[in-house]
Protein backbone atom coordinates (compact mmCIF):
# COMPACT_ATOMS: atom_id res chain seq x y z
CA UNK A 1 0.00 0.00 0.00
CA UNK A 2 3.26 2.65 0.61
CA UNK A 3 5.21 1.23 -2.11
CA UNK A 4 6.00 4.14 -4.55
CA UNK A 5 5.09 6.80 -2.39
CA UNK A 6 6.46 10.12 -1.89
CA UNK A 7 4.92 11.02 1.20
CA UNK A 8 2.83 9.74 4.43
CA UNK A 9 0.69 12.15 6.14
CA UNK A 10 -1.34 11.54 9.09
CA UNK A 11 -4.29 14.03 9.83
CA UNK A 12 -5.06 13.76 13.44
CA UNK A 13 -7.58 15.52 13.54
CA UNK A 14 -6.21 18.02 16.29
CA UNK A 15 -5.37 15.05 19.02
CA UNK A 16 -1.46 16.23 19.10
CA UNK A 17 -1.33 18.70 15.82
CA UNK A 18 -2.98 22.29 16.20
CA UNK A 19 -3.77 25.16 13.87
CA UNK A 20 -4.46 22.66 11.27
CA UNK A 21 -7.25 22.57 8.81
CA UNK A 22 -7.67 26.03 8.13
CA UNK A 23 -10.42 25.81 5.40
CA UNK A 24 -13.33 27.98 7.15
CA UNK A 25 -15.03 30.34 5.22
CA UNK A 26 -13.04 33.39 6.21
CA UNK A 27 -9.96 32.10 5.10
CA UNK A 28 -8.48 33.94 2.29
CA UNK A 29 -6.30 31.00 0.07
CA UNK A 30 -5.01 33.51 -2.19
CA UNK A 31 -2.42 35.12 0.42
CA UNK A 32 -0.41 31.80 0.58
CA UNK A 33 -0.98 31.52 -3.15
CA UNK A 34 0.15 34.62 -4.22
CA UNK A 35 3.08 34.49 -2.33
CA UNK A 36 4.30 31.39 -4.19
CA UNK A 37 3.56 33.06 -7.35
CA UNK A 38 0.06 31.88 -8.24
CA UNK A 39 -1.82 33.96 -11.33
CA UNK A 40 -5.39 33.45 -10.63
CA UNK A 41 -7.99 36.18 -9.43
CA UNK A 42 -7.92 35.90 -5.44
CA UNK A 43 -12.04 35.40 -6.51
CA UNK A 44 -11.65 32.04 -8.27
CA UNK A 45 -8.26 30.30 -6.27
CA UNK A 46 -10.53 31.01 -3.09
CA UNK A 47 -13.32 29.42 -4.96
CA UNK A 48 -11.04 26.47 -6.18
CA UNK A 49 -9.77 25.65 -2.98
CA UNK A 50 -13.54 25.31 -1.20
CA UNK A 51 -14.54 23.47 -3.79
CA UNK A 52 -11.54 20.90 -3.94
CA UNK A 53 -12.49 20.95 0.36
CA UNK A 54 -16.03 20.46 -0.21
CA UNK A 55 -15.43 17.63 -2.79
CA UNK A 56 -13.02 15.60 -0.42
CA UNK A 57 -15.03 16.23 2.48
CA UNK A 58 -17.41 14.02 1.19
CA UNK A 59 -15.32 11.15 0.05
CA UNK A 60 -13.13 11.08 3.94
CA UNK A 61 -16.02 9.16 5.80
CA UNK A 62 -16.66 6.83 3.20
CA UNK A 63 -15.32 3.27 2.96
CA UNK A 64 -15.03 3.07 -0.97
CA UNK A 65 -12.39 6.02 -0.25
CA UNK A 66 -10.58 4.23 2.65
CA UNK A 67 -7.87 2.80 0.45
CA UNK A 68 -7.90 4.37 -2.53
CA UNK A 69 -8.70 8.38 -1.39
CA UNK A 70 -7.70 11.09 -4.38
CA UNK A 71 -5.08 12.69 -4.87
CA UNK A 72 -5.19 16.19 -4.29
CA UNK A 73 -4.14 17.06 -7.62
CA UNK A 74 -6.97 14.88 -9.19
CA UNK A 75 -9.32 16.34 -6.93
CA UNK A 76 -8.30 19.91 -8.11
CA UNK A 77 -8.65 18.51 -11.55
CA UNK A 78 -12.06 17.46 -11.11
CA UNK A 79 -13.18 20.78 -9.93
CA UNK A 80 -11.10 23.52 -12.51
CA UNK A 81 -11.13 24.22 -16.69
CA UNK A 82 -9.40 21.79 -17.79
CA UNK A 83 -7.29 24.32 -19.70
CA UNK A 84 -5.51 25.22 -16.72
CA UNK A 85 -1.38 24.61 -16.74
CA UNK A 86 0.18 21.94 -14.86
CA UNK A 87 3.06 24.54 -12.87
CA UNK A 88 -0.95 26.59 -11.75
CA UNK A 89 -2.27 23.28 -10.76
CA UNK A 90 0.39 22.59 -8.52
CA UNK A 91 0.80 26.04 -7.00
CA UNK A 92 -2.84 25.27 -6.05
CA UNK A 93 -1.84 22.00 -4.38
CA UNK A 94 0.71 23.25 -2.53
CA UNK A 95 -1.49 26.34 -1.31
CA UNK A 96 -4.22 23.64 -0.04
CA UNK A 97 -1.23 21.74 1.77
CA UNK A 98 -0.09 25.22 3.16
CA UNK A 99 -3.88 25.04 4.79
CA UNK A 100 -3.03 21.66 6.18
CA UNK A 101 -0.51 22.35 8.17
CA UNK A 102 -0.41 22.58 11.96
CA UNK A 103 2.09 22.63 14.74
CA UNK A 104 2.90 20.47 17.32
CA UNK A 105 3.34 21.68 21.24
CA UNK A 106 6.62 20.74 21.53
CA UNK A 107 7.16 18.36 25.04
CA UNK A 108 8.52 19.78 28.47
Amino acid sequence: MFVGKKALLLDMNGTFMFGEDRFGETEDFSKHYFKIGGLLPRNEINKIIRSVYDSLEVKYPDEKYRHSFPKLETAIQSVIRPTLPKAEIMKIVDTFAFHELGYIVAAR
